[in-house]
Protein backbone atom coordinates (compact mmCIF):
# COMPACT_ATOMS: atom_id res chain seq x y z
CA UNK A 1 0.00 0.00 0.00
CA UNK A 2 1.49 3.22 -1.12
CA UNK A 3 1.60 5.97 1.53
CA UNK A 4 1.10 9.42 1.83
CA UNK A 5 4.76 10.33 2.01
CA UNK A 6 4.82 7.91 -1.03
CA UNK A 7 2.61 9.61 -3.47
CA UNK A 8 4.15 12.86 -2.48
CA UNK A 9 7.18 11.32 -3.69
CA UNK A 10 5.35 9.80 -6.69
CA UNK A 11 3.72 13.52 -7.98
CA UNK A 12 6.93 15.57 -7.54
CA UNK A 13 8.85 12.59 -9.63
CA UNK A 14 5.86 13.36 -12.40
CA UNK A 15 6.87 16.90 -12.23
CA UNK A 16 10.46 17.02 -12.15
CA UNK A 17 13.17 17.39 -14.99
CA UNK A 18 16.55 16.71 -14.36
CA UNK A 19 19.16 18.42 -16.25
CA UNK A 20 22.92 17.04 -16.51
CA UNK A 21 25.70 18.96 -17.80
CA UNK A 22 28.63 17.32 -19.90
CA UNK A 23 31.16 20.24 -20.65
CA UNK A 24 34.87 19.47 -21.30
CA UNK A 25 36.92 16.29 -21.83
CA UNK A 26 34.86 12.95 -21.47
CA UNK A 27 36.86 11.72 -18.32
CA UNK A 28 39.48 13.27 -15.96
CA UNK A 29 40.31 16.94 -17.38
CA UNK A 30 43.65 17.75 -15.98
CA UNK A 31 43.82 21.21 -17.22
CA UNK A 32 40.84 22.14 -16.51
CA UNK A 33 39.65 20.32 -13.02
CA UNK A 34 36.64 18.89 -14.94
CA UNK A 35 35.54 15.44 -14.09
CA UNK A 36 33.21 13.88 -16.68
CA UNK A 37 34.22 10.57 -15.61
CA UNK A 38 31.91 7.29 -15.33
CA UNK A 39 31.97 7.44 -11.57
CA UNK A 40 30.90 11.16 -11.25
CA UNK A 41 28.24 10.82 -13.93
CA UNK A 42 26.99 7.24 -13.10
CA UNK A 43 26.00 8.02 -10.26
CA UNK A 44 24.05 11.22 -11.11
CA UNK A 45 22.25 9.59 -13.23
CA UNK A 46 21.09 6.94 -11.37
CA UNK A 47 20.09 9.49 -8.94
CA UNK A 48 18.34 11.63 -11.57
CA UNK A 49 16.53 8.94 -12.78
CA UNK A 50 15.76 7.67 -9.01
CA UNK A 51 13.84 11.61 -8.47
CA UNK A 52 12.73 12.58 -11.77
CA UNK A 53 10.55 12.07 -14.74
CA UNK A 54 13.13 12.90 -17.31
CA UNK A 55 16.64 13.77 -17.65
CA UNK A 56 17.87 16.55 -20.09
CA UNK A 57 21.49 15.88 -21.06
CA UNK A 58 23.46 19.32 -22.25
CA UNK A 59 26.53 18.60 -24.29
CA UNK A 60 29.62 20.75 -25.04
CA UNK A 61 32.66 18.36 -25.14
CA UNK A 62 35.45 17.55 -28.04
CA UNK A 63 35.47 13.59 -26.65
CA UNK A 64 37.77 11.98 -25.03
CA UNK A 65 38.71 8.79 -23.08
CA UNK A 66 36.08 5.85 -24.82
CA UNK A 67 36.48 3.68 -21.36
CA UNK A 68 34.68 6.84 -19.64
CA UNK A 69 32.80 7.19 -22.40
CA UNK A 70 30.63 4.05 -22.36
CA UNK A 71 29.60 3.56 -19.21
CA UNK A 72 27.95 6.82 -19.23
CA UNK A 73 26.04 6.16 -22.50
CA UNK A 74 24.74 2.76 -21.32
CA UNK A 75 23.89 4.51 -17.82
CA UNK A 76 21.45 7.09 -20.01
CA UNK A 77 20.30 4.06 -22.31
CA UNK A 78 19.21 1.64 -19.20
CA UNK A 79 18.17 4.71 -17.00
CA UNK A 80 14.33 3.69 -17.51
CA UNK A 81 13.11 7.31 -17.84
CA UNK A 82 12.99 9.57 -21.14
CA UNK A 83 16.58 11.03 -21.78
CA UNK A 84 16.83 14.26 -24.08
CA UNK A 85 20.22 15.17 -25.36
CA UNK A 86 21.08 18.87 -26.80
CA UNK A 87 24.18 19.63 -28.34
CA UNK A 88 25.21 23.34 -26.67
CA UNK A 89 28.19 23.75 -28.80
CA UNK A 90 29.92 20.72 -29.94
CA UNK A 91 29.73 17.02 -29.52
CA UNK A 92 32.78 15.84 -30.97
CA UNK A 93 34.39 11.72 -30.85
CA UNK A 94 33.03 9.98 -27.79
CA UNK A 95 31.13 12.92 -26.67
CA UNK A 96 29.23 12.59 -30.13
CA UNK A 97 28.44 8.70 -29.41
CA UNK A 98 26.63 9.78 -25.93
CA UNK A 99 25.01 12.12 -27.48
CA UNK A 100 23.40 9.39 -29.41
CA UNK A 101 21.44 7.45 -25.89
CA UNK A 102 19.05 10.54 -26.20
CA UNK A 103 15.67 9.18 -26.38
CA UNK A 104 15.30 13.01 -28.69
CA UNK A 105 18.52 14.21 -29.82
CA UNK A 106 18.42 17.82 -30.40
CA UNK A 107 20.89 20.12 -31.98
CA UNK A 108 21.16 24.21 -31.90
CA UNK A 109 21.20 25.99 -34.61
CA UNK A 110 24.84 27.40 -34.12
CA UNK A 111 26.47 23.86 -32.94
CA UNK A 112 28.35 20.85 -34.40
CA UNK A 113 28.18 16.93 -34.31
CA UNK A 114 31.22 15.10 -34.82
CA UNK A 115 31.97 11.76 -35.68
CA UNK A 116 35.10 9.35 -36.76
CA UNK A 117 36.86 5.90 -35.59
CA UNK A 118 38.46 5.45 -32.70
CA UNK A 119 42.15 6.52 -32.19
CA UNK A 120 45.16 6.57 -29.98
CA UNK A 121 48.42 6.06 -30.03
CA UNK A 122 51.02 2.90 -29.61
CA UNK A 123 54.67 2.09 -29.80
CA UNK A 124 56.80 -1.19 -30.33
CA UNK A 125 57.30 -3.51 -33.19
CA UNK A 126 55.42 -4.31 -35.82
CA UNK A 127 53.54 -7.19 -33.35
CA UNK A 128 52.81 -4.64 -31.27
CA UNK A 129 51.29 -2.03 -34.09
CA UNK A 130 49.15 -4.35 -35.73
CA UNK A 131 47.77 -5.55 -31.84
CA UNK A 132 47.22 -1.96 -31.62
CA UNK A 133 44.77 -1.49 -34.49
CA UNK A 134 43.16 -4.71 -34.17
CA UNK A 135 42.27 -2.85 -30.66
CA UNK A 136 40.77 -0.07 -32.11
CA UNK A 137 38.68 -2.44 -34.32
CA UNK A 138 37.45 -4.27 -31.43
CA UNK A 139 36.31 -0.77 -30.38
CA UNK A 140 34.96 0.88 -32.88
CA UNK A 141 31.95 -2.07 -32.50
CA UNK A 142 29.90 -1.00 -30.00
CA UNK A 143 30.31 2.85 -31.77
CA UNK A 144 28.85 2.10 -35.29
CA UNK A 145 26.08 -0.42 -33.00
CA UNK A 146 25.52 2.71 -30.97
CA UNK A 147 24.88 5.13 -34.19
CA UNK A 148 23.09 2.31 -36.17
CA UNK A 149 20.47 1.81 -33.48
CA UNK A 150 18.85 5.34 -34.21
CA UNK A 151 20.17 6.58 -37.80
CA UNK A 152 18.06 3.52 -39.45
CA UNK A 153 21.18 2.31 -41.11
CA UNK A 154 23.05 -0.92 -40.77
CA UNK A 155 26.47 -1.30 -38.68
CA UNK A 156 28.02 -2.31 -42.39
CA UNK A 157 26.62 1.45 -44.22
CA UNK A 158 27.69 3.50 -40.75
CA UNK A 159 31.34 1.61 -40.92
CA UNK A 160 31.70 2.44 -44.25
CA UNK A 161 30.39 5.95 -44.28
CA UNK A 162 31.65 7.49 -40.43
CA UNK A 163 34.33 4.56 -39.52
CA UNK A 164 36.66 4.60 -42.65
CA UNK A 165 39.53 6.96 -40.64
CA UNK A 166 38.30 10.57 -41.71
CA UNK A 167 36.68 12.94 -39.48
CA UNK A 168 33.08 13.90 -40.35
CA UNK A 169 31.43 16.68 -39.65
CA UNK A 170 27.71 18.05 -39.75
CA UNK A 171 25.65 20.89 -38.86
CA UNK A 172 22.65 20.78 -37.35
CA UNK A 173 20.59 20.14 -40.79
CA UNK A 174 23.08 17.75 -41.86
CA UNK A 175 22.83 15.88 -38.87
CA UNK A 176 18.90 15.81 -39.27
CA UNK A 177 19.08 15.15 -43.26
CA UNK A 178 21.79 11.48 -41.60
CA UNK A 179 19.54 10.57 -39.45
CA UNK A 180 21.77 11.36 -36.55
CA UNK A 181 19.71 13.82 -34.46
CA UNK A 182 15.55 14.17 -33.79
CA UNK A 183 15.08 17.74 -33.99
CA UNK A 184 16.81 21.21 -33.93
CA UNK A 185 15.90 23.23 -31.13
CA UNK A 186 15.78 27.08 -32.74
CA UNK A 187 15.51 29.77 -30.39
CA UNK A 188 15.18 32.21 -33.30
CA UNK A 189 11.97 29.95 -34.57
CA UNK A 190 9.56 32.45 -36.17
CA UNK A 191 5.61 32.98 -35.65
CA UNK A 192 3.33 32.02 -38.06
CA UNK A 193 2.48 34.96 -40.20
CA UNK A 194 0.13 37.34 -38.66
CA UNK A 195 0.45 35.68 -35.24
CA UNK A 196 3.48 37.87 -33.72
CA UNK A 197 2.24 40.69 -32.02
CA UNK A 198 3.77 44.22 -32.38
CA UNK A 199 5.08 44.46 -28.71
CA UNK A 200 6.72 40.77 -28.88
CA UNK A 201 10.60 42.01 -28.06
CA UNK A 202 8.43 43.34 -24.79
CA UNK A 203 7.07 39.85 -23.77
CA UNK A 204 7.57 37.73 -21.41
CA UNK A 205 8.38 34.21 -22.66
CA UNK A 206 5.16 33.03 -21.14
CA UNK A 207 3.11 35.22 -22.99
CA UNK A 208 4.82 34.44 -26.30
CA UNK A 209 4.22 30.47 -25.84
CA UNK A 210 0.24 31.38 -24.70
CA UNK A 211 -0.16 32.91 -27.87
CA UNK A 212 1.42 30.72 -30.10
CA UNK A 213 -0.37 28.09 -28.73
CA UNK A 214 -3.70 29.52 -29.47
CA UNK A 215 -2.45 30.28 -32.41
CA UNK A 216 -2.04 26.99 -33.39
CA UNK A 217 -5.17 25.88 -31.59
CA UNK A 218 -7.06 26.99 -33.50
CA UNK A 219 -5.23 26.15 -37.30
CA UNK A 220 -5.13 22.62 -35.72
CA UNK A 221 -1.30 22.20 -36.33
CA UNK A 222 0.92 20.63 -34.33
CA UNK A 223 4.64 22.80 -34.95
CA UNK A 224 6.95 23.37 -31.56
CA UNK A 225 8.30 26.69 -30.23
CA UNK A 226 11.32 26.75 -27.69
CA UNK A 227 10.56 22.92 -27.26
CA UNK A 228 7.19 23.18 -25.88
CA UNK A 229 4.38 21.69 -27.57
CA UNK A 230 0.99 23.55 -28.03
CA UNK A 231 -2.28 22.72 -25.95
CA UNK A 232 -4.05 20.23 -27.99
CA UNK A 233 -7.61 20.84 -29.27
CA UNK A 234 -10.58 19.59 -26.71
CA UNK A 235 -14.27 20.35 -26.44
CA UNK A 236 -15.33 21.53 -23.15
CA UNK A 237 -15.42 18.49 -20.23
CA UNK A 238 -18.05 18.45 -18.58
CA UNK A 239 -17.78 18.82 -14.70
CA UNK A 240 -17.57 15.16 -13.04
CA UNK A 241 -20.10 14.23 -10.13
CA UNK A 242 -17.65 12.60 -7.89
CA UNK A 243 -19.80 12.37 -4.36
CA UNK A 244 -20.41 8.66 -3.24
CA UNK A 245 -24.20 8.63 -3.20
CA UNK A 246 -23.88 5.45 -1.14
CA UNK A 247 -21.51 7.26 1.48
CA UNK A 248 -24.28 10.28 1.30
CA UNK A 249 -27.52 8.00 1.81
CA UNK A 250 -25.67 5.78 5.02
CA UNK A 251 -25.13 9.50 6.72
CA UNK A 252 -28.86 10.37 6.28
CA UNK A 253 -29.77 7.12 7.29
CA UNK A 254 -31.15 6.19 4.02
CA UNK A 255 -31.24 3.17 2.68
CA UNK A 256 -28.38 2.69 -0.37
CA UNK A 257 -30.02 3.78 -4.08
CA UNK A 258 -32.41 6.15 -2.84
CA UNK A 259 -34.15 8.63 -5.15
CA UNK A 260 -32.66 12.14 -5.53
CA UNK A 261 -36.37 13.68 -3.72
CA UNK A 262 -35.46 11.49 -0.48
CA UNK A 263 -32.03 12.64 -0.32
CA UNK A 264 -33.53 16.72 -0.43
CA UNK A 265 -36.24 15.55 1.95
CA UNK A 266 -33.80 14.04 4.45
CA UNK A 267 -31.46 17.10 3.98
CA UNK A 268 -34.57 19.08 4.79
CA UNK A 269 -35.27 17.56 7.78
CA UNK A 270 -31.91 18.04 9.06
CA UNK A 271 -32.08 21.40 8.99
CA UNK A 272 -34.96 21.92 11.55
CA UNK A 273 -33.55 21.34 14.92
CA UNK A 274 -37.04 21.03 16.76
CA UNK A 275 -40.07 18.95 15.34
CA UNK A 276 -43.44 21.03 14.99
CA UNK A 277 -44.56 19.92 18.91
CA UNK A 278 -41.41 21.86 20.09
CA UNK A 279 -39.55 18.58 21.88
CA UNK A 280 -36.33 18.96 22.42
CA UNK A 281 -34.83 16.35 20.45
CA UNK A 282 -31.42 16.95 19.40
CA UNK A 283 -30.81 16.77 15.18
CA UNK A 284 -27.50 13.99 14.28
CA UNK A 285 -25.09 16.94 14.68
CA UNK A 286 -26.08 17.86 17.79
CA UNK A 287 -25.34 14.35 18.46
CA UNK A 288 -21.96 14.10 16.89
CA UNK A 289 -21.06 17.41 18.67
CA UNK A 290 -21.95 15.16 21.90
CA UNK A 291 -19.67 12.66 20.70
CA UNK A 292 -17.08 14.94 19.91
CA UNK A 293 -17.56 16.50 23.31
CA UNK A 294 -17.44 12.55 24.85
CA UNK A 295 -14.51 11.75 22.82
CA UNK A 296 -12.59 14.98 24.40
CA UNK A 297 -13.42 13.83 27.70
CA UNK A 298 -12.50 10.37 27.36
CA UNK A 299 -8.89 11.77 26.49
CA UNK A 300 -8.76 14.38 29.40
CA UNK A 301 -9.43 11.29 31.56
CA UNK A 302 -6.99 9.02 29.62
CA UNK A 303 -4.13 11.62 30.58
CA UNK A 304 -5.24 12.33 34.10
CA UNK A 305 -4.73 8.66 34.22
CA UNK A 306 -1.65 8.13 32.67
CA UNK A 307 -0.48 11.28 35.29
CA UNK A 308 -1.86 9.43 38.01
CA UNK A 309 -0.01 6.25 36.94
CA UNK A 310 3.44 8.01 36.63
CA UNK A 311 3.03 9.94 40.23
CA UNK A 312 2.29 6.06 41.03
CA UNK A 313 5.26 4.58 39.69
CA UNK A 314 7.28 8.13 41.54
CA UNK A 315 5.94 6.85 44.81
CA UNK A 316 6.69 3.12 44.55
CA UNK A 317 9.79 4.04 43.40
CA UNK A 318 10.66 6.37 46.79
CA UNK A 319 8.97 3.84 49.35
CA UNK A 320 11.25 0.91 47.77
CA UNK A 321 13.84 3.29 48.40
CA UNK A 322 12.80 3.75 52.15
CA UNK A 323 12.49 0.20 52.49
CA UNK A 324 16.17 -0.38 51.68
CA UNK A 325 17.18 2.28 54.32
CA UNK A 326 15.45 0.68 56.86
CA UNK A 327 16.59 -3.15 55.63
CA UNK A 328 20.23 -1.30 55.87
CA UNK A 329 18.78 -0.32 59.61
CA UNK A 330 17.64 -3.12 60.98
CA UNK A 331 20.75 -5.50 59.21
CA UNK A 332 22.83 -2.49 62.25
CA UNK A 333 20.44 -3.33 64.87
CA UNK A 334 20.88 -6.99 64.48
CA UNK A 335 24.65 -6.29 64.61
CA UNK A 336 24.49 -4.19 67.88
CA UNK A 337 22.17 -6.69 69.36
CA UNK A 338 24.99 -9.75 68.96
CA UNK A 339 27.92 -7.63 70.05
CA UNK A 340 25.06 -5.99 73.21
CA UNK A 341 24.51 -10.09 73.62
CA UNK A 342 28.24 -11.02 73.90
CA UNK A 343 28.74 -8.06 76.08
CA UNK A 344 26.38 -9.53 78.55
CA UNK A 345 27.77 -13.30 78.47
CA UNK A 346 31.47 -11.57 78.91
CA UNK A 347 29.86 -9.10 82.00
CA UNK A 348 27.49 -12.45 83.34
CA UNK A 349 31.04 -14.34 83.38
CA UNK A 350 33.34 -11.67 85.29
CA UNK A 351 30.85 -11.03 87.28
CA UNK A 352 30.71 -14.58 88.68
CA UNK A 353 34.66 -14.45 88.42
CA UNK A 354 33.56 -11.01 91.44
CA UNK A 355 35.10 -8.77 87.96
CA UNK A 356 34.10 -5.54 88.06
CA UNK A 357 31.17 -4.50 85.37
CA UNK A 358 30.12 -1.63 83.26
CA UNK A 359 28.08 1.02 85.06
CA UNK A 360 24.17 -0.68 85.13
CA UNK A 361 22.98 2.73 84.17
CA UNK A 362 24.45 2.81 80.84
CA UNK A 363 23.92 -1.04 79.98
CA UNK A 364 20.31 -0.60 80.66
CA UNK A 365 19.74 2.28 78.61
CA UNK A 366 21.72 0.83 75.95
CA UNK A 367 19.59 -1.90 75.85
CA UNK A 368 16.09 0.02 76.18
CA UNK A 369 17.47 2.23 72.76
CA UNK A 370 18.08 -1.08 71.01
CA UNK A 371 14.49 -2.74 72.34
CA UNK A 372 12.41 -0.25 71.04
CA UNK A 373 13.99 0.60 67.83
CA UNK A 374 13.62 -3.28 67.14
CA UNK A 375 10.29 -3.26 68.43
CA UNK A 376 9.40 0.17 65.84
CA UNK A 377 10.32 -1.76 63.09
CA UNK A 378 9.07 -5.01 63.98
CA UNK A 379 5.89 -3.51 64.35
CA UNK A 380 5.93 -1.28 61.21
CA UNK A 381 7.81 -2.41 58.61
CA UNK A 382 7.95 -6.18 59.10
CA UNK A 383 4.13 -7.25 60.23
Amino acid sequence: MTTLTGWVSLLKKKKMKGNLRIYGDIGYDWYDGVENTANALVAKIEELSADCSEIVVHINSVGGDIYDGLPIFNALKHCGIPVRTVVDGCAMSMAGIIFQAGTRRSMCRSSVLHIHAPEGFAYGNAVTLRQAADELDAWATPLIAAIAAKCGKTADEVRALWFDGKDHYFNPDEALAAGLIDDVYDADAQFPEGIAPENITNMAARDIRDIYARAYNKQGKGQRLFGLIPIKNSKPKTPKNDMDTKKLCARLGLKPGASEKEILDAIDRRKTPKNEAGSDEQTKPEEEKEVEQQVEEAQQTAEEAQTTAEEAQQTAEETQEELEELKEKVETLEQEKEALTEELAAYKNKSNRGGGAPAHSDFKNTSRNVKDEWGYLKGNVFD
